[in-house]
């Protein structure tokens, strides 16, 4: 919601006051359609200038989908190849086989409905994310003018926030199962937000059950759907209806069991070939042995969380985790012995980390009524998903780098893109509390023009990466 003085202005009956809300919705609206389309120059760019399979893991994600394109799942394996076998009968060797398959089911579909044609396999897959983005795009926004309809220029800022996040636009416009995870959990977020506005929250709760099923059959990173989920429900629990808890409850779990029959056959088949539901095909080790070891070696626990937590913070608005433009700052302290002329900059860190507390900051003291806007019981549910969803999406990006992979450490950044979209929102809003009233614009403008320049400058910069490469 907006400021009390504009709430007033809106309210009275002066044609000038109407006219300045209809000029700012009309501006929101145009920065909005800006930060979109600089999303679909940006991404597509990125897929223009990737070379084939060029992207990180592309080659294995090209033979689950070509795989599954000839009705063949992939032999899960350490390496990517396709080779004959005995009979003559092709093999595909895939590094990405323990993915879940509905992401290269839909590009292997694709794929097959143009009669297998060489050179389009990746295109198809790059393409499809790019709509995929633009779709998750779309329902974030909506999902947060129906909640916060007074605050259409933090939107727009939200947009351009999340346009600005040069791992995100990259990544959605490579050949991964990343993209498809973003969508389902912003239709996640719009669903969780229809149900805490709906009298009858029931079928908006059975909805996001079947998004989280349909999102853990893309990349388990859809997982963070658990937070729209419960936080919706518990929403629900709290009207002041008769019978809120129990209904609540049943749709909570109902929606729970739906999602387990989604996916519940892929874990099952996975558990009856490799002896466990979730694994891994590469055969690199994780960082630790076991939960215990985290709490035995502390001072190895926190190093490795700090290098974590470094990479995807830095990766958030810089692919450095592709182009590799610095040692770890982190590393070169504490492991290193000091720092040299290629460390990473402080400032690298400190700008975002900046931002991201001043508006965490602003999103709290919202939430704690101290600020110029006041925040109805529906706005504090969905504030809380906006915060929760990155800190669940981080805390899993340690966990698999901690305890499955180890060489997740230097690709920390990589994976972060299905928390942008809501810390984008979340920071922008929380921003948006701080300033005055007649500098509304400024925050969107330059959301927008620090991602033109970040992307200007980062499809550049990727370009002489594969430029050097070939």
């Amino acid at each position: 919601m907006d400021s009390e003085a504009d709430r007033s202005c809106e309210q009275s009956s002066d044609p000038q006051a109407h006219t300045r809300g209809e000029l700012t919705e009309r501006l929101a609206g145009g920065m909005e359609v800006v930060a979109v389309a600089l999303f679909i120059i940006a991404a597509t760019a990125f897929a223009i200038i990737t070379p084939p399979e060029g992207g990180p893991d592309e080659d294995g994600h090209a033979v689950y989908a070509r795989a599954l394109s000839h009705g063949r799942m992939p032999t899960p394996a350490p390496v990517t190849e396709i080779r004959t076998g005995a009979g003559g009968r092709v093999i595909y060797d895939c590094a990405q086989a323990h993915h879940p398959p509905l992401y290269y089911a839909i590009v292997g579909g694709v794929y097959a409905l143009t009669g297998h044609q060489d050179g389009l396999l990746t295109p198809i897959g790059r393409a499809l994310n790019i709509l995929a983005g633009i779709a998750a795009l779309l329902l974030i926004r909506a999902a947060m003018h129906r909640t916060f309809p007074d605050r259409s220029l933090a939107v727009a800022a939200g947009l351009g926030i999340a346009a600005a996040s040069v791992s995100f636009t990259y990544v959605m416009g490579s050949f991964n199962n990343d993209p498809l995870a973003v969508l389902a959990t912003c239709a996640a977020i719009y669903l969780a937000v229809r149900a805490l506005q709906s009298p009858r929250p029931m079928r908006w709760l059975l909805a996001l059950g079947g998004v989280l099923g349909v999102g853990l059959l893309a990349k388990l990173t859809a997982a963070v759907i658990v937070i729209p989920l419960l936080v919706a429900g518990l929403g629900a629990a709290r009207r002041e209806t008769p019978d809120a808890w129990r209904r609540a409850a049943w749709g909570t779990a109902a929606a729970v069991g739906i999602a387990a029959v989604l996916v519940g056959p892929w874990l099952v088949r996975n558990y009856l070939l490799v002896g466990e539901p979730t694994f891994n095909c590469a055969p690199r080790p994780p960082l630790f042995e076991s939960p215990a070891d985290l709490i035995l070696e502390p001072v190895a626990t926190v190093l490795a969380t700090a290098l974590g937590l470094e990479e995807a913070i830095a990766g958030a608005w810089w692919p450095e985790w592709l182009l590799r433009d610095h040692h770890t700052l982190t590393a070169d302290i504490f492991v290193g012995g000091g720092l040299t002329p290629d460390t990473r900059p402080a400032w690298i860190l400190l700008l975002p980390l900046g931002g991201g507390a001043l508006g965490l900051a602003g999103v709290i003291r919202q939430m704690r009524g101290r600020g110029r806007v006041e925040l109805d019981t529906s706005q504090r549910h969905v504030l809380w998903i906006l915060i929760l969803i990155p800190a669940m999406a981080t805390a899993g990006i340690l966990h698999q780098a901690l305890l499955v992979d180890g060489h997740i450490l230097r690709w920390a950044g990589r994976y972060v893109s299905v928390l942008i979209p809501s810390a984008s929102m979340a920071i922008a809003l929380g921003l948006d509390g701080w300033r005055p009233g007649r500098w509304r614009i400024a925050l969107p403008i330059a959301a927008i023009l620090t991602a033109v320049a970040l992307n200007g400058w980062a499809v550049f910069r990727v370009m002489r990466l594969y430029e050097s490469w070939q």
